[in-house]
């Protein structure tokens, strides 16, 4: 009977973890796709100087993503946009990112930078 309590709280345990794992992963994705969602917004581009070169400004870009996305699964998503049409990039970030978070995730400035 001491055995069968301990497996069952042992399993009540690891399950408990578990969906802590789950729910902080999910936190973390939301957190990352919003910083994502940041990097293209029009705010953060009309500080930059209008006279900053292509290659530095996709320098900025790069660095800016890099320190937005932080997780494997996100980073993966950001690597594969380039592959994708551009009518499939926008819904594809859409449908991964709410797979991550367990949320619809909108970004109309993705949206804009993506569509063309």
């Amino acid at each position: 009977m001491i055995k069968l309590r301990v497996i069952f709280a042992s399993i009540f345990l690891v399950t408990f973890a578990l969906a802590g794992c789950t729910a902080n992963d999910a936190t973390r994705y939301e957190v990352e796709a919003q910083a994502l969602c940041n990097v293209f917004s029009p705010e953060f581009w009309s500080t930059v100087p209008s006279d900053m070169q292509p290659i530095e400004k996709q320098q900025l870009l790069s660095d800016r993503i890099s320190q937005a996305v932080q997780s494997p699964e996100m980073k993966a998503l950001v690597e594969k946009l380039p592959s994708l049409t551009p009518d499939e990039r926008y819904p594809y970030y859409l449908t991964r990112t709410q797979e991550l978070s367990g949320k619809p995730q909108t970004c109309p400035a993705i949206k804009d930078y993506f569509s063309f």
